[in-house]
């Protein structure tokens, strides 16, 4: 007897314990029946006759990258800078600079990314450009290793600025403004 996980969903660790169960009947001579019963769940006697599965949701986790806007040389207004979010599971965000914060909407993840690794690049994008200000051209990458460690969704994040593993995951963009005549 085995749990049917033909339709499973995809948000939950399934048991996937084995019983056998053989029940022998003997002819006691005297117009009775022996009727004897062994049960065993993976290969291991068990008692009772109470088939349990212990079947275990597991939530959604998620990951919200963010980044630091630094403007030397010229007081830093809100909506000045646009950054873009691309990657893996059809990321494709826009944000724009609040003060020196830039924050990106959550990425989920569910039991169908465990044991796979998910690849993002954070980049500013000049979409007007300021005289005198000197772009940070690099691109930043975050990558994300999702894993399943005793039904619960672990992830792994580490931050690079070409290919050069960041301290905190701390994303920073620098622009400088020189003035121009």
């Amino acid at each position: 007897v085995k749990e049917d996980t033909s339709n499973p969903r995809n948000d939950i660790v399934y048991d996937g314990s084995v019983y056998d169960v053989v029940i022998s009947v003997e002819d006691n001579k005297d117009g009775t029946l022996n009727v004897n019963k062994v049960v065993t769940k993976n290969g291991v006697a068990v008692k009772d006759c109470v088939f349990t599965y212990i079947n275990t949701p597991v939530k959604p986790d998620s990951i919200q990258i963010t980044a630091e806007k630094v403007l030397e040389g010229l007081p830093l207004e809100d909506d000045m800078f646009t950054f873009t979010l691309t990657g893996d599971k059809n990321v494709n965000q826009t944000k724009m600079n609040k003060g020196t914060s830039i924050v990106f909407d959550p990425i989920f993840f569910t039991l169908e990314d465990a044991g796979k690794t998910f690849n993002y690049e954070v980049r500013e994008t000049i979409s007007n450009k300021i005289k005198g200000i000197k772009y940070d051209g690099t691109v930043k990458t975050v990558v994300a290793k999702v894993d399943l460690v005793d039904n619960k969704l672990v992830i792994d994040q580490k931050t690079y600025d070409n290919n050069v593993q960041i301290d905190n995951d701390q994303i920073k963009f620098i622009n400088t403004y020189e003035y121009e005549t």
